[in-house]
C-alpha cells in the first residue's frame, strides 16, 4: 500500500488481484487502512 500511495486500486494491480480481494486480504489480516486528509 505504502509503494501504491496509500491507493488501494493501484495496490491490488501490483498484486495481480482485484481490489476487493485486496480488501478481504486486509480484513483477513487485520491490517487496517491509513486515512489521510491534504488540504
Amino acid at each position: 500500500m505504502k509503494e501504491a500511495g496509500g491507493v488501494q486500486v493501484k495496490a491490488a494491480a501490483r498484486l495481480g488481484i482485484t481490489p476487493r480481494q485486496l480488501a478481504y486480504k486486509m480484513q483477513k489480516h487485520r491490517i487496517i487502512k491509513e486515512f489521510r486528509f491534504e488540504h
